[in-house]
């Protein structure tokens, strides 16, 4: 525990573990004492900074009266992440297999819609053909989500080979210059003076950098969305992508990377759940801040070799 014998010898459980003034209502102890039976209980303390299982059982004396308990305590905190974790993943493929056979069940009805809007859309005219124009468009838009879809359920092949950090931002840069310009926002490149090489999947990687842009432009209005390279040391490098945008709020920060949730209407969700899976593939992780009404940035921290730098 860390705690010198002075820390602990006549004081109570709760103050010296639990850092509290008075009895914890969430302890064992207490429904030992009162029903006279063997209690075991998994709590989170947050005092302890862990899960502890923790095993309460009753002492009577030699006239059967109950006077006092035996408290054993076990940190499980790595047994309980692991446990949730699991439930993580076994709700995340479910929830995979479910997306896919919907996906593929409305993209067959699709492909025939799409194919006669386009169509119609090149034979009409006047209004009739701004209505094949709608079809078409809402045909793309689906199409797009279920890409997505499909992408986040698949199971992805990741082919690394060496290419530069600054080139990929360029590229990627380049493809949403035009969504960017028509909502007013300005897009700032400060990249690492030299060349970063690292073993990467390019065009996974790109999405993943691509979808992190789209997020950052629907948040922002007429703002800036500044890019950043850098090395962190000689073994890491970190892309910065940050907004002046609306902001994320504190209780969403951390459901933004879970699949399927959204605060765009009319987004899927995935976006950023495509990009976290691509970034840890790579053996990387990232970082969100954002602070209400004054935007928010993203650092993606991703592993590279001394020969490769």
């Amino acid at each position: 525990m860390g705690r010198s014998p002075e820390e602990i010898i006549g004081k109570k459980c709760y103050e010296v573990f639990h850092k509290k003034s008075a009895p914890w209502s969430k302890c064992p102890h207490h429904k030992t004492l009162s029903t006279g039976k063997p209690c075991v209980k998994e709590i989170e303390d947050p005092a302890m900074g862990g899960t502890f299982l923790i095993s309460n059982s009753p002492i009577y004396d030699s006239n059967g009266e109950l006077i006092g308990t035996v408290h054993i305590s076990r940190d499980v905190t790595e047994i309980y992440k692991m446990r949730k974790q699991l439930a993580v993943t076994e709700r995340k493929a479910a929830l995979g297999e479910m997306a896919a056979q919907v996906a593929h069940e409305i993209r067959n009805p699709l492909i025939p819609i799409g194919g006669f809007a386009r169509y119609l859309e090149n034979h009409l005219k006047g209004e009739l053909k701004n209505y094949a124009n709608i079809i078409t468009e809402e045909v793309n838009r689906l199409e797009s989500i279920l890409a997505d879809i499909l992408s986040f359920v698949k199971e992805s092949r990741i082919e690394k080979s060496p290419a530069n950090i600054n080139t990929l931002l360029e590229d990627t840069i380049r493809l949403v210059k035009n969504v960017t310009s028509k909502k007013g926002n300005r897009i700032i490149k400060n990249f690492y003076p030299g060349s970063i090489i690292v073993n990467i999947d390019f065009n996974r990687m790109k999405e993943a950098i691509l979808n992190i842009l789209i997020n950052a432009n629907e948040a922002t209005e007429k703002g800036t969305i500044t890019v950043s390279s850098a090395l962190v040391d000689e073994s890491t490098v970190c892309i910065t992508i940050e907004d002046t945008g609306r902001g994320i709020k504190e209780e969403d920060l951390k459901k933004i990377f879970d699949p399927f949730f959204t605060t765009n209407v009319r987004g899927t969700g995935l976006g950023l759940t495509i990009a976290n899976k691509i970034i840890e593939e790579h053996g990387g992780s990232i970082e969100v801040k954002s602070q209400i009404g004054r935007g928010t940035k993203f650092n993606i921290l991703l592993p590279i070799k001394d020969e490769e730098v």
